[in-house]
């Protein structure tokens, strides 16, 4: 078959970042870009330093790599519908003309893009990877730690904690042009968060008819729902990785939702076994944690909860960049009581299987609903038990007694009751191994993504697919 040309959008992209989405997409490309000419967009990452400036442009076989430069919102548009860079895209894809595009994330981009790609009259096909385009801070959590059901029609959007706090920018544009009134809301939103969004929110129910014009501030995330649903149901087809995930996406009025689990870059050496049950001693236990240093993945519950086992039977790595959040590296640190605890630090994500064959039993502890987090799937392609917060799409992945075990969110009492019993019973982790069952790869995956990116195409040229 003729290879396709094909551009990818990402938020981020190694070595900008290494969240889920990031070495997901990374893996996809790889292996796409084996056959085909593939062209990755995505934009810097100040926050960690990162920018064109100092990541290597040069490409790599068929595959290349842009970066856009970052914006900062001023007022809360901006954080999804910023056109500032529109023209930019729709030069690439003059330059590029690629067969398809896929958008992984428009994240620090903007849902314009989308306009965008249509207008150019290329297909494309999207992956989700979390709520953003439902959520304005990407997790359906609320601040105390409480899941949200889902957005309504938006309106509940503006009364949550953990929403982004441009808004409340938007919401002093439209109340006053007046730029003394403007600092006065700046000022009241940290100190009074709270009273704040209960004032704005009474203005709207009461007082809509009268002041039509700082409603629409108001009701901003109400418009930004119906901008993005409307703007994804422009795609041929919508993926995602996890039935939970296009669950909420159709409630929130998404259509054309397809359910594919992602692949997994298999280890070079291609074996996966349990011997390291075997050969270990059984009486030290390695428990693992691999993710982000940040409130909402719950390392603190599990620091909690080892701090109740006895030292000398069991220890805990702790893998993860710290310096995102640093009052919660603080936090953290100041709270690892048990002698056993080691934080690791960052480490690349090539050497995950290495990693993982040190750990005999990996922990998520997330407090927000997760939706497909590799690290478990990476975990039992090495036939790895995983323990985690029974939210999200984690129990859909794990399942209790079989290849892991599950606790309630935010549990450290049951969690620590669990690595208790395994560090008690260590045979019960071979055990659990041998319930896993083995892990789609990613030269599969990328195959099913190919072959829907030649009936996207197909379809857009008024032929049948596969004819």
């Amino acid at each position: 078959m003729k290879p396709l040309k094909i551009l990818q959008i990402v938020h981020f992209y190694p070595p900008i970042a290494f969240g889920g989405t990031e070495i997901y997409t990374q893996s996809l490309v790889e292996e796409l870009g084996k056959n085909n000419r593939v062209l990755v967009l995505c934009t810097e990452n100040p926050v960690q330093g990162v920018t064109a400036a100092n990541v290597s442009l040069k490409p790599v076989g068929n595959i290349e790599l842009r970066i856009l430069p970052s914006r900062m919102p001023t007022v809360f548009r901006d954080t999804y519908d910023d056109r500032s860079l529109d023209s930019r895209l729709a030069g690439i894809i003059k330059e590029f003309s690629p067969d398809i595009v896929h958008l992984q994330h428009l994240l620090f981009h903007s849902i314009s893009f989308i306009d965008v790609v249509v207008a150019a009259g290329i297909p494309f096909i999207m992956t989700l990877h979390d709520y953003w385009y439902i959520c304005p801070q990407c997790f359906l959590t609320r601040q105390d730690g409480s899941l949200c059901g889902g957005p309504g029609t938006g309106d509940v959007c503006l009364a949550c904690d953990s929403a982004d706090g441009n808004r409340y920018l938007t919401l002093a544009n439209a109340v006053s042009p007046n730029s003394s009134i403007k600092a006065v809301f700046e000022c009241i939103k940290p100190v009074f968060p709270r009273i704040f969004r209960q004032w704005a929110w009474r203005m709207v129910i009461e007082n809509k008819n009268n002041y039509a014009r700082s409603v629409r501030g108001f009701t901003e995330t109400k418009l930004r729902l119906m901008q993005t649903v409307a703007a994804l149901n422009k795609a041929a087809l919508i993926i995602a990785p996890s039935g939970l995930l296009a669950e909420r996406y159709a409630k929130a009025g998404v259509n054309n939702i397809r359910v594919i689990p992602h692949g997994i870059k298999a280890p070079a050496n291609g074996t996966f076994s349990n011997e390291k049950y075997r050969k270990r001693p059984r009486h030290v236990i390695t428990f693992g944690y691999i993710g982000g240093i940040i409130p909402y993945k719950g390392v603190h519950v599990l620091i909690e909860a080892f701090n109740r086992l006895n030292p000398g039977g069991a220890s805990l790595l702790i893998y993860g960049q710290s310096g995102v959040d640093a009052a919660y590296d603080k936090i953290l640190a100041g709270s690892a009581a048990h002698p056993d605890i080691r934080f690791m630090g960052f480490f690349e994500h090539k050497d995950i299987f290495e990693v993982l064959g040190e750990i005999d039993v990996i922990v998520i502890p997330s407090l927000c609903a997760e939706n497909y987090p590799l690290v478990v799937n990476e975990a039992f392609m090495v036939k790895t038990p995983v323990i985690a917060s029974n939210v999200g799409g984690l129990n859909r992945l794990v399942h209790d007694g079989m290849t892991g075990f599950l606790f309630e969110k935010g549990d450290a009492h049951q969690l620590a009751g669990i690595m208790h019993r395994i560090v008690q019973s260590p045979g019960i982790l071979e055990n659990l191994s041998k319930n896993i069952p083995p892990v789609k790869a990613m030269k599969q995956h990328a195959w099913e993504i190919e072959k829907l990116y030649r009936q996207a195409i197909a379809l857009k040229a008024g032929k049948t697919p596969g004819a």
